[in-house]
């Protein structure tokens, strides 16, 4: 069964649809949500964000990364954590210009879930 977007967000009742459009309805904990949710991320990939603030207003370029945006000295990228450390990030970025501040965190569950969809189109 195709899950929909609502039973990765909280427990309770939550509607499911088969591939083939037939639908149902499913309790989950906010535990077996919650689960669900990192087994997702794990599966499809470990899509994570950085954010570097640098001392000058040009993006270092990183290799494994992907530049988002980058405005004022603040550069955003997306890179896979399975396939990329972000130590090596950091070593790349820090060799080519001063790095002021770093963020880093998981891709929102939307992205997560736009993967999984774009996968199932495949």
């Amino acid at each position: 069964m195709q899950q929909a977007r609502g039973e990765l967000e909280a427990g309770g009742l939550h509607v499911v649809r088969s591939r083939d459009g037939e639908a149902g309805l499913v309790e989950r904990s906010d535990d077996e949500v919650r689960e669900g949710s990192d087994r997702l991320r794990r599966e499809v990939s470990d899509q994570r964000r950085l954010l570097l603030e640098t001392s000058n207003g040009t993006p270092p370029t990183l290799g494994g990364a992907t530049l988002v945006r980058s405005e004022a000295g603040r550069h955003e990228y997306t890179f896979d954590a399975t396939q990329t450390k972000i130590a090596a990030l950091l070593e790349q970025a820090a060799g080519q210009t001063q790095v002021l501040d770093v963020e880093t965190h998981r891709a929102p569950i939307d992205e997560v879930i736009a993967d999984i969809y774009r996968q199932w189109q495949r």
